[in-house]
């Protein structure tokens, strides 16, 4: 039983850090997916992804230059095929700059420049240490699980 869940569920509805989201339930997802929307998530390469970058680009927010840093820093370190950034229109938290968080760990970044993203692509993409000195706040997702699939009507 993880430390994360009440009750114990089957292997395979969890996702452990290691795995990645596609590999669970990929054949009974190939009937129903479309061959477009395999070609677009094979070209955004979700099934490699190992972190997610929410980056706020609201108005308030100033972050576009920040997320146009983060792309440039992500490729420069190789890390195209593990990190994504996604621009987002507010994260609900206008303060302190640009906000941006990193999943799965759950990592809040505040205060957040152009000047400031080599480091947090280095030490924190790259190598795996929060940047401390930037955080304001840490909400680890854990392991992730997805509920039991419905039995298909036949």
């Amino acid at each position: 039983m993880s430390r994360h869940t009440d009750v114990a569920l089957p292997a395979t509805t969890c996702l452990h850090p290691q795995r990645r989201p596609l590999e669970v339930g990929l054949e009974q997802r190939d009937a129903t997916m479309s061959e477009k929307l395999h070609k677009r998530a094979r070209k955004a390469r979700v099934d490699t992804m190992e972190r997610h970058v929410l980056v706020c680009v609201d108005d308030d927010c100033g972050g576009s230059g920040v997320a146009k840093a983060l792309r440039k820093a992500i490729a420069a370190h190789g890390l195209r095929s593990t990190v994504s950034i996604a621009k987002v229109d507010c994260l609900d938290i206008c303060t302190k700059g640009t906000i941006a968080v990193v999943y799965p760990e759950g990592t809040w970044y505040a205060g957040l420049k152009p000047s400031r993203v080599e480091r947090l692509v280095t030490e924190h993409l790259r190598d795996g240490r929060v940047v401390t000195d930037l955080v304001f706040h840490r909400n680890s997702l854990g392991s992730v699980c997805w509920p039991p699939e419905s039995p298909t009507q036949g």
